[in-house]
């Protein structure tokens, strides 16, 4: 008998039993995970739980928003993503140990020292990445140094100097808000994509890049969902 699976929609056979309601098992288990998170309410608190004698035992928790320790693990969060997406950028033909790897995002993560908003800092970072790959393809003279240097954050040649062109893009914007939009938008993209990994977004933001003919900020939004999905995943 052919009926539609309950979660996917899709119509399927029923083979083994006619009061079968999904297609497949992982249709099956995608339903219990969506039930259970329609289920949980994150605006109630968790209640205590009650003893045999029917006493409740009060749950032991530390107040953690704001704090030095959840700011430290943001920071090793964005450092990581922003790894990611410079490694699709600049590197992407290029594969690297990970006691490499864990260096390049140790030194990542001094730009975010000092930071009041880690998330922000994040989205100057990436738009900072961009400025510098236009710049390193306008001649044929100019690269990108090797990760060690480019996150250096003494070097001449590395991620720190491209905060002046940054500087003269924020200014530029006092006076027109919608300058170089398109960074901004590639910022929010890669951002989403590296916390959610949700595929319906390549859709939009594909749809928005090419609508401000940015065919070059498009490139690169894919190969960072690539190497957020397949390759540093």
């Amino acid at each position: 008998m052919e009926t539609n699976c309950s979660f996917c929609q899709r119509p399927f056979v029923q083979k083994n039993r006619c009061d079968q309601i999904y297609c497949s098992p992982s249709c099956r288990q995608l339903a219990y995970m969506r039930r259970r998170m329609e289920s949980f309410d994150a605006s109630k608190p968790l209640q205590p739980r009650s003893n045999s004698t029917g006493k409740t035992n009060k749950l032991a928790y530390k107040q953690i928003e704001n704090s030095e320790l959840l700011n430290s693990i943001k920071v090793a969060k964005r450092s990581e993503d922003y790894w990611t997406f410079c490694h699709s950028m600049f590197w992407h033909t290029q594969d690297f140990y990970e006691k490499e790897k864990n260096k390049f995002k140790v030194q990542i993560a001094v730009f975010f020292k000092g930071s009041k908003d880690i998330d922000k800092t994040f989205a100057e970072l990436i738009e900072r990445a961009c400025l510098a790959k236009r710049h390193a393809e306008e001649k044929d003279s100019r690269y990108i140094p090797q990760p060690e240097d480019w996150f250096n954050i003494n070097h001449p040649k590395g991620l720190s100097s491209t905060e002046r062109w940054y500087s003269a893009l924020t200014k530029q914007r006092k006076y027109s808000p919608e300058f170089n939009k398109g960074l901004t938008l590639l910022a929010e993209a890669v951002k989403n994509y590296a916390d959610s990994r949700n595929i319906l977004d390549i859709v939009f933001y594909r749809h928005q890049f090419i609508s401000l003919t940015h065919f070059d900020l498009l490139q690169w939004y894919l190969n960072a969902v690539m190497h957020y999905q397949f390759i540093n995943f």
